[in-house]
């Protein structure tokens, strides 16, 4: 029997922990999950929905960040001039949406200007108090790490790091690739 006032969104608020830990959650984990906390039965329509749901308020967290890091590199360069912040974007026009016409409704549309939108690439952050730190209180080692990102836009960030005076991790600069190859 299936619970009818279960929503979609209020699926998504009670795995909401669940969705944050394991995003490409299946329908029949989640159903399980409702079924063990809850006590309900929902139908595979809500839970897909659900699904695509948290997916979406995910991509347009994305969205937002990305939006966040021209400003972001902006404020690098602000606070020492020495730091190194470079962000390489693509421009590309939106596509051509076409409004009808609506005098003569028998002639082609007419097509609307393009809106550029820009697309994150990749980054490069240098810190120059970093460097500073590093050459008077690291060992005289550094390294290269990196990790494939998840999420809608996936790259792989590359740290160049150092070990502290503790044995602990120090990073000394990072970027965003889209790629591992001499071009980024």
């Amino acid at each position: 029997m299936s619970n009818k006032s279960a929503t979609a969104t209020c699926i998504v608020k009670a795995l909401k922990a669940e969705f944050k830990v394991d995003p490409p959650l299946s329908l029949q984990a989640m159903r399980t999950l409702l079924k063990d906390r809850f006590g309900l039965e929902v139908e595979k329509m809500k839970l897909y929905r659900a699904r695509n749901k948290t997916r979406r308020e995910a991509k347009e967290d994305h969205d937002a960040s990305n939006a966040k890091l021209r400003n972001y590199c902006h404020m690098v360069l602000l606070t020492n001039p020495r730091n190194i912040a470079i962000l390489h974007s693509l421009v590309q026009p939106e596509p051509i949406p076409m409004e009808p016409d609506s005098i003569h409704s028998d002639l082609r549309p007419i097509p609307v200007e393009p809106v550029p939108i820009p697309r994150f690439k990749r980054c490069f952050i240098y810190l120059e108090g970093a460097i500073a730190s590093f050459l008077n209180r690291c060992r005289p080692f550094i390294g290269l790490d990196g990790c494939h990102l998840k999420g809608p836009y996936g790259g792989i960030m590359v740290t160049v790091m150092s070990v502290y005076e503790n044995l602990g991790f120090y990073s000394l600069s990072y970027a965003i690739v889209e790629q591992e190859s001499t071009m980024s």
